[in-house]
C-alpha cells in the first residue's frame, strides 16, 4: 500500500540560498526595490547567520548603501582599521613587504561577521521577508514550463 504524505507547501517570489551576508544583503536589496516581493531565505545552519564566525575587513560602502543607519548601530566588534602591514612568514621570523595597493584599509573597519549578520538578519526582518531555517534539502524539482521550482525538505 502506497502512503502519501502531506506537506505544507509555502510559495515565493524569490528564494535566496544560504543565510550568511551576501544572502541576507540580497534579500534586504530585493525588499528594498520591490517590497512586495515575498522572499525567502533558506539557510542549512539551525539559525540564520549561525556558521559567520570569522572576522574580516569591511568596506563599509556598499553597507552604507544597503542600511544607511547602520552606523548608528554597530556590530559589537567593529574597529576602524589603523594601520596594514604586509610580510612574508618564514620558519624564523617574518619579511616586511610594502603593503599593495589595494590591500589599503584606510577607512574600512574590523568586524566581526559572527555579530554582522544577526544585525542584517534583523534588518531584513524588519523588511518582512521570512526565513526558513532547515538542516537539509531532499531534493527539487524544477518546471521549466512555469519556471517554478519546488524544493522539499526533511
Amino acid at each position: 500500500m502506497t502512503e502519501t504524505i502531506e506537506r505544507d507547501v509555502m510559495e515565493y517570489d524569490v528564494l535566496v540560498v544560504g543565510g550568511g551576508p551576501a544572502g541576507l544583503a540580497c534579500a534586504i536589496s530585493l525588499k528594498q526595490r520591490k517590497p512586495d516581493l515575498t522572499v525567502c531565505v533558506l539557510e542549512k545552519a539551525s539559525a540564520i547567520g549561525a556558521q559567520a564566525l570569522s572576522g574580516a575587513v569591511l568596506e563599509p560602502g556598499p553597507l552604507d548603501a544597503l542600511l544607511p543607519g547602520w552606523r548608528d548601530t554597530p556590530p559589537g566588534i567593529c574597529i576602524p582599521a589603523k594601520r596594514d602591514e604586509f610580510s612574508l612568514l618564514t620558519r624564523t621570523g617574518r619579511i616586511r613587504l610594502p603593503t599593495p595597493p589595494q590591500q589599503h584599509n584606510e577607512g574600512n573597519f574590523i568586524i566581526s561577521l559572527g555579530l554582522l549578520t544577526p544585525m542584517l538578519a534583523q534588518a531584513k526582518s524588519c523588511s518582512h521577508s521570512e526565513d526558513q531555517a532547515m538542516s537539509c534539502a531532499s531534493g527539487t524539482v524544477y518546471d521549466a514550463k512555469t519556471g517554478s521550482c519546488v524544493l522539499t525538505t526533511g
